[in-house]
């Protein structure tokens, strides 16, 4: 994005480098928007799972 957008814009008026910018952010937003969709998801907490850092069985044939 750097390259396409703002090194041609090096030495040029500080607000078209702005308004270059403004625009690269809108473009990501609604691309992340695209993808993801507008609803929040919740991402479950990796400390409330009890942690393991060996598993080890006696059961036979499971080849561990």
């Amino acid at each position: 994005m750097q390259i396409v957008t703002l090194r041609p814009l090096i030495g040029r008026d500080p607000l078209t480098t702005i308004l270059a910018t403004f625009g690269v952010s809108l473009i990501l937003q609604n691309y992340a928007l695209w993808q993801f969709g507008p609803v929040a998801r919740k991402i479950n907490d990796a400390r409330t799972r009890p942690f393991q850092l060996v598993s080890i069985s006696n059961t036979p044939g499971t080849g561990w």
